[in-house]
């Protein structure tokens, strides 16, 4: 009987060592992982600020362009109408 509760506790305190060591490993997996998820979420950060940066540029040169344009006074078709004055 002595042996058979010698043997469980021995395996018991194994098991612990087992599940200490792969704690261990777990802790190390989910820090990697929260340190790709913090680059991944920079990476996306810094591509919504370009493409925001892209789109104001964007604005900017069609209103600067059409300031031209008025000043100018040229008229842009749709294709739909044409009185002579309008460029295609």
């Amino acid at each position: 009987m002595l042996i058979v509760i010698g043997i469980v506790i021995g395996a018991v305190s194994i098991s612990q060592v087992f599940l200490q060591i792969n704690m261990k490993i777990l802790r190390g997996q989910v820090t990697l992982l929260d340190s790709y998820n913090n680059q991944a979420a920079s990476a996306v950060h810094a591509l919504s600020l370009s493409n925001l940066t892209n789109t104001e540029q964007l604005v900017i040169t069609a209103a600067k362009q059409e300031a031209i344009a008025q000043h100018l006074g040229i008229r842009f078709s749709d294709g739909t109408e044409d009185d002579g004055t309008m460029v295609h």
